[in-house]
């Protein structure tokens, strides 16, 4: 692929060797190909718990994946599949394996244990070695998230007054 021109915020047009397709990337090192990166290392975390049965699963589940999202992670929510399509039972299990086939960790709702589906998702981790996330890891991991904000806005706030003309 040769490289064609520079786009604005780091981005460059690159066209394959016949020119007959144009394709858009972050050049190496900047902004767009580091916010690129950063999204890249961020953990898709797989939602699992009772669904069958439970009449606020979709409460539940999505205040954990909103949790989740503020800890930094890509959520997978198999509770947001499409309701009355006509799926049966085992096409919502085929499609949220689906989904757990591609999450890196997996993190288990509370009640979890009252659920089939939930149980089958627990022993895929177990025989394939996803990781299992708990309250504890994802408290700690917002602790830090918070730490961190907490430290780059004073450090903005910093730096603006060190820019401010002083006063007599």
């Amino acid at each position: 692929m040769k490289k064609t021109n520079e786009k604005a915020q780091g981005w460059g047009v690159y066209m394959t060797s016949g020119q007959e397709a144009a394709v858009i990337k972050p050049n190496p090192g900047s902004a767009a190909a580091d916010c690129i990166q950063r999204e890249k290392r961020k953990k898709r975390v797989y939602l699992a718990g009772a669904i069958t049965g439970n009449p606020c699963y979709k409460k539940q589940f999505g205040a954990m994946e909103k949790k989740l999202e503020r800890a930094g992670y890509i959520v997978l929510n198999p509770a947001e599949l499409p309701q009355d399509c006509g799926w049966t039972y085992k096409d919502y299990i085929d499609a949220s394996h689906a989904l757990l086939k591609i999450a890196n960790c997996v993190y288990f709702l509370d009640g979890f244990e009252s659920s089939k589906g939930a149980i089958f998702e627990l022993a895929y981790c177990a025989a394939v070695g996803i990781e299992v996330i708990n309250e504890r890891q994802l408290n700690r991991t917002l602790l830090f998230c918070g730490w961190s904000n907490l430290i780059g806005n004073l450090r903005k706030q910093e730096a603006a007054s060190e820019t401010e003309p002083k006063g007599k």
